[in-house]
């Protein structure tokens, strides 16, 4: 008996014979997936020998084959009967004796490590194991963090005003030094100060002071928590959204997983 996926859900058992007159058709094109006892994963049905040869597929391509395929992620974890489910993480077939229960999902041992880190991370346990953070809350926690960053510059630059003001005091060309000096150490206080911030709190932590406030985490796609450097590479990203008119920002509004332009260069998510 066959199983095939449309609009994301598992459907069947069918007979070869059911499947091949679906394809033919039309009615299920050649790039659906489709899977059956003796199979190890689920394969689009133009890739399945069986199918090639009987079920005149190059015909049946002409239908919907230019439809985008269904994502495995998306597959219910119901399993085949008496052998196989779908992990519900990264929609691969496996024994159901191989898979863990938790709470209705089904995780296969690739992706228990990950799924577990999620909710010790305090992510809910649904689909995928993600909740996107919106567009308004990100900017509260920014303005928060805004907020934090702007105390820590001006401690870090307080004793450079109080030289400036010393170069003063002993004539124009010191003024004039120190004042140089003090244009340059500014900028680069503002740009490393924030790196470091993000560097920091985001590999240890998984959010900054602001984020963490509103229950927000930065994760990798995987759940995993930032590098160092990822973190860096994202706080320098971020200055991108904002030179283009912020739309980098916008883009988090209107994205389906809520990305911002920097989120998309370091592969970063921001959920809750």
């Amino acid at each position: 008996m066959w199983y095939y996926a449309m609009n994301g859900q598992q459907q069947g058992p069918v007979s070869l014979d059911a499947l091949q007159t679906m394809i033919r058709s039309g009615q299920l094109g050649a790039d659906a997936l489709v899977w059956r006892e003796g199979m190890a994963e689920w394969a689009p049905a133009r890739t399945v020998a069986e199918l090639q040869l009987t079920s005149g597929l190059q015909t049946a391509a002409t239908g919907d084959a230019d439809a985008p395929l269904p994502s495995l992620r998306a597959l219910p974890t119901e399993p085949a009967p008496g052998l196989r489910a779908c992990c519900s993480q990264c929609g691969q077939g496996f024994s159901s004796a191989d898979l863990i229960d938790y709470q209705g999902k089904l995780v296969c041992p690739n992706c228990k490590e990950a799924f577990f880190q999620r909710l010790r991370e305090g992510l809910k346990p649904q689909d995928g194991g993600y909740e996107y953070a919106g567009f308004w809350i990100r900017v509260v926690a920014s303005l928060i963090d805004g907020v934090i960053l702007a105390m820590l510059q001006f401690v870090v630059l307080l004793p450079l005003g109080m030289g400036r003001a010393m170069g003063g005091a002993l004539g124009e060309t010191a003024e004039t030094a120190a004042t140089v000096v003090s244009v340059g150490v500014t900028y680069l206080v503002q740009i490393i100060v924030p790196m470091l911030y993000q560097g920091f709190f985001l590999s240890r932590y998984a959010a900054t002071p602001g984020k963490k406030a509103l229950g927000l985490k930065v994760l990798r796609p995987d759940g995993s928590q930032l590098s160092f450097m990822r973190a860096v590479c994202r706080s320098l990203a971020s200055g991108l959204s904002g030179m283009i008119l912020c739309i980098g920002y916008l883009m988090v509004a209107f994205d389906d997983e809520r990305r911002a332009l920097h989120d998309h260069i370091c592969d970063t998510r921001v959920v809750r």
